[in-house]
């Protein structure tokens, strides 16, 4: 684990050419001190600072603004019994080679990518508000949050229906059967369905 002492010299050295949200900043660093909060390091690191914060130049404040992401997410689930969930997100390229360009230019390595962090911080507040889990394996709901067109859309888990039945006396075949005139591809005679005997299990 890195001390703050260590990363408060690197952090004030991005901050005089750089505007960065709490977020952004935290993020740059949390992992290098087993930190799970990137908006708790920022401010840390930003009193150090003595810093006065306008627009975050890798996310333009837009970690400081899901709000509006998290109420679609509540709206579009509404509707469906689920006890999981994981959350993607569609980005605008530049905020991703913003995000690159610092890290790369300070040699910061092994960090969370801003899309990444955006996908953590809505699903923490998701299930903050629904009580439900994150399931990155088999989740019931997938979110995509579109950040280019403020909008999402949601794929629910397949159902698998599993039953049996029983053949309670002779004479119902096990399946339909096959027109003979075209077996089964479909003509005049069987009016284009295949088939010329419906009754079946």
């Amino acid at each position: 684990m890195t001390p703050l002492k260590e990363i408060i010299p690197i952090s004030n050295e991005i901050l005089k050419s750089y505007d960065l949200c709490d977020s952004c900043l935290g993020r740059l660093f949390s992992k290098q001190m087993n930190l799970s909060s990137n908006k708790i390091l920022g401010k840390k690191l930003k009193i150090h600072a003595k810093h006065s914060f306008k627009k975050c130049f890798i996310c333009k404040n837009l970690l400081d603004n899901l709000t509006s992401y998290l109420k679609l997410m509540l709206e579009y689930s509404a509707k469906y019994d689920f006890s999981s969930i994981v959350v993607g997100a569609l980005i605008k390229p530049s905020i991703i080679d913003r995000d690159d360009y610092i890290r790369s230019k300070y040699k910061l390595r092994g960090i969370d990518s801003v899309k990444t962090d955006i996908t953590k911080e809505l699903g923490k507040q998701f299930i903050k508000k629904t009580k439900k889990i994150i399931d990155f394996q088999n989740p019931d709901l997938t979110f995509t949050v579109n950040f280019k067109d403020e909008s999402c859309q949601i794929r629910s888990k397949p159902l698998l229906f599993h039953g049996r039945y029983t053949k309670s006396h002779r004479g119902i075949p096990q399946k339909q059967k096959s027109c003979v005139n075209c077996l089964g591809k479909g003509c005049r005679v069987c009016d284009f369905h295949g088939i010329s005997e419906y009754d079946s299990v």
